[in-house]
Formats: structure tokens, sequence, C-alpha cells
């Protein structure tokens, strides 16, 4: 009975925390940061740039920024006919015929995960499941063109590329490899068994480029008859999008903290600008040798002279995983793929808190510590990070004891000075006692089963411990304690089996 009462008193709590005063919220000026997936310039100089809220487009190079009408939300691929209509793919294809303010959606296609307008003015669009649609009537019509492709009624199309004379096209289907058409897509070959494709380019040079999950970079020197492995300088499992500049070299962009790089003869050189700290998805180069790119999480930018200027203004969208109090009115925000973030006037603005050996990417959680007057922060792959007192933003590793780095939550109990970390791969529940610096488990009386996560951890006025759990199938778990760890009880009545 004891128990329960405790379980209804934490639900009314959580409740009531939730109730205020004012009936409306006000937007804060940040943290921003925005998931871009597709960068494009229309006809008239317009800037258009895709996001998980739809397309944006500006016109003053990226100041101020407009959400387009009926716009799509996260775009594949866009491309553009002689006339400026523009197309854009995302499932469904879609087309503009006023540079991208508005958008309306091609009734005579069913699916669409590609597009590409030939030099020739042929459309092809690549297709869920039906493979490669034809169009050369400016979209009114569409005939099936899979021959020579594997399996048509299971070919999923990631992206097509033309390269520079127009006398090749290529498909990357997965599953299914890579397919080259000499024919603007009537007919095709396999070239090439890359069958996880993340994207592909062809450069000036007639060289084409494909990404291939897991193996990396793979480079044709001659329409894919010979390939070459080109990995040698960086990571390249997830590379994100390709680009060249007005003077050759040739850009790859890769997911997480990688960041960017650039083709040096034979290999790749990291470029590593101070600010840029997450995936760089998509490029539209400048003159000068200058470029636009596109990031999952910080926006918008622009890149010079291996320096970043970013410019998000609308483009508002970061994933806010965490917020605590420090002190009186500071707040922390731990973000996805946009760092940590600290506010001290009450979230009017917000300034970015860099970490030791990671500056951005996936801050799980954070929490203040008033009585010792340090930030813990959980960094996904760093696991958990503080911050001394007056220590000129250093940060120091908490990790001994530990089997992994990735740490899903972390309680303080300022009472017993006890601190907790929920590991998120089937660790269970750890303790670091007062004075150790030596993490230990407080789960190995407990019985997880199946139960993989800890999610959330609650340390209650009477000493009383709750960890909520999950695991890869949607269940979830309560369990509590009365000794720190020691011993556990289920505490499951009443919850649903499932988290949905």
């Amino acid at each position: 009975m004891r128990l329960k009462l405790q379980f209804s008193l934490f639900i009314l709590l959580i409740i009531s925390s939730v109730v205020f005063s004012q009936e409306s919220w006000i937007q804060t000026s940040g943290p921003q940061g925005s998931k871009i997936s597709a960068l494009f310039q229309a006809q008239n100089g317009n800037i258009l740039a895709s996001t998980s809220n739809g397309i944006y487009y500006t016109t003053n190079n990226g100041n101020t920024w407009q959400l387009s009408e009926n716009s799509p939300t996260s775009i594949n691929t866009l491309s553009m006919t002689a006339d400026a209509t523009i197309y854009a793919s995302n499932w469904q294809l879609w087309r503009s015929l006023d540079n991208g303010v508005n958008w309306e959606q091609v009734s005579n296609v069913n699916s669409s995960q590609s597009v590409l307008v030939l030099k020739n003015g042929t459309i092809l669009n690549g297709t869920y499941s039906d493979g490669i649609l034809m169009s050369t009537d400016n979209g009114q019509t569409w005939t099936s063109v899979n021959n020579g492709i594997t399996d048509p009624a299971t070919a999923q199309v990631v992206q097509f590329a033309e390269n520079p004379a127009g006398n090749a096209v290529y498909v990357a289907v997965i599953n299914q490899g890579v397919f080259r058409s000499t024919d603007s897509g009537l007919n095709w070959t396999l070239i090439g068994d890359y069958q996880q494709v993340e994207t592909m380019f062809v450069s000036s040079t007639d060289s084409l480029y494909v990404a291939n999950y897991p193996d990396g970079i793979f480079v044709s020197p001659d329409h894919g008859n010979n390939w070459i492995e080109r990995n040698g300088g960086g990571s390249f499992s997830f590379a994100t999008s390709f680009a060249e500049s007005t003077d050759g070299t040739i850009y790859c962009g890769t997911h997480s903290t990688s960041g960017m790089y650039r083709q040096v003869e034979d290999h790749w050189e990291w470029i590593n600008p101070a600010n840029l700290y997450t995936s760089v998805t998509s490029f539209l180069p400048l003159a000068g040798g200058n470029f636009y790119i596109g990031t999952s999480g910080q926006g918008f930018a622009y890149y010079g002279s291996d320096n970043i200027s970013f410019y998000n203004n609308q483009l508002k969208n970061t994933n806010i995983l965490a917020l605590n109090v420090m002190g009186d009115h500071t707040l922390l925000a731990a973000t996805e793929r946009s760092g940590l973030f600290r506010s001290d006037d009450y979230g009017s603005s917000w300034n970015s808190i860099l970490i030791k050996k990671t500056p951005g990417s996936h801050i799980l959680d954070v929490k203040w510590y008033d009585k010792e007057q340090r930030i813990y922060a959980s960094v996904l792959g760093y696991g958990i990070q503080y911050q001394e007192p007056n220590s000129s933003n250093q940060w120091f590793e908490l990790n001994d004891g530990l089997p992994d780095q990735t740490i899903q939550t972390i309680a303080i109990d300022t009472v017993n000075n006890i601190k907790y970390a929920g590991e998120g791969n089937g660790n269970g529940l750890y303790r670091l006692n007062s004075g150790s610096t030596t993490w230990e488990s407080a789960s190995s009386s407990l019985s997880f089963g199946d139960y993989e996560s800890v999610r959330s951890i609650l340390i209650t006025h009477d000493d009383l411990l709750y960890i909520g759990t999950h695991d890869n199938q949607d269940r979830v778990g309560l369990f509590v304690s009365p000794d720190h760890g020691n011993t556990w009880t289920t505490f499951t009545a009443g919850l649903p089996d499932k988290s949905y």
C-alpha cells in the first residue's frame, strides 16, 4: 500500500509540475538549429532548404527565410527543368512553378524517392517499389523504363546522377546495385554491386563517386567499368553528400560529428572548423571555391577558407533531450546533435557550451549539482563528462567502472551524495558513492529479463529510488529500491506492457 501511495504521489507531482498560472507559451530565441536534407538554387537565385518542417526559401542569401506554401517536408532530391519548373521527391513527387515559393503534388505519380531532370529535358523519377518512371513532356505522362534493372517490382531507387556530357546516367537501387544508361534511361546495365548506397555524384572530370554503407567511398574513372576504393584519411561508413567546388576540389559530408572532408589526390583531408559539430547533409557550390552547406542539427551555413558562419534564423528545429536549472535562473539544455546550451536570462537567449572531445552531437542528459558547483552531462559515445567550477570550460571524464558510455540518464541524490547513471545498452543502473571515483552496479540483484535501457531515474524525498526501463520491443518496466539499489521490487501493476 505504501508503494502504491508513493507512486500515486509521484504521478501527481508530475501532473502538477506542468500546470502553470499562464495559459500560453512564449517561444524563446533558441537553441537554434535544423536538419536540412537538401539545398537547391532556383533560376531566379532563391536558395531552397528542405527541413522536416517543410521547404524554406531565402531571397537574401540566408539572412531571412520564409516557409513555402503547401510545402513538402524532408525532401530527398530537387531538380529543375529548362523552363524553371522545380521537381522535388519525398515519397511523393512535387513541383514548383515559381522558384520554390509554392508547391503542388504531381498527381499522376504514385511515389518518388529521387528525381532528376536530364540535360536533354527528360525527367526520371525513382519510385519506392516500382522502379523508374520517365517523362518526356514535362511530367504530363510517365512511362516505366526498367529494362536491365534486376527486379523492377522491388526496385527502391536511392538516387540518380548524370555525367557532364549527358551521355551517361546512373541510378542506385537498394539491394540491387548501381546501374548505367547510355540512352537517357531507356535501358540499364549493372556496373557495381553496391547495394546500400547513401549518395552518388559525378565530377566535372567524369569520375563517378559512390558512398556505400558500410564500406565507404568508391570511385570509377571510366563510367563504372573499373572501381577504386577511396577511404584513406577518414571514416566514410555514413557519407551523406558530395560536391565539387569551382576550383575542382571534391568535398564529402559525413554523418554525426565527422563533419566534412576534401579530396587531396587519392585520399581525404578532414576539415575541422571549430564551430561545426554535426552531419553535413548537402552542399551548394559558390564562386571562389566556397559553399552554402546544410547540416543535421545546426541549420544553414556559409563555408569559406575553412571557416563556417551559420545563418539559422527561422530554421529552428533542435531536438531538446533534457533541461535542468543551474542556480536561481540559469537554464541548461541538452540537445540532439547540437550540443549543450546555457541561458542566463530565462531562455530569452542561449549560448553554446563546448564539451571536451565533442563540442556537439547528442547530449542525452544534463544535471547541475549545487553542492559541488558542477555540471554533469551525458554525451553519446563519451559517457559522463563534468565541468569543474571556474574551469574556463574544461571538461573531465567520469567513466571508470562503467561498462558502456551510452548513458541515457543521470540522477543525483543530494542528501547522500550518490550519483546514478542509467545505462542504455542493457547494462542496468550504476552508482557512484560519496567520495568514490569508480562506478559500481546498483542493479546486480535485479533481474531485468529483456529490459535493456534505464530511461528515467527518480529519487523521492523519503529516499526511495525509482527507475523506468525500456527494451527493443517497446516493453516498459518500473522498479523501486529502498536502499540505494541494493534490493529491488518490481512495480508495474496498472502500467501498460508496452510504450505505445
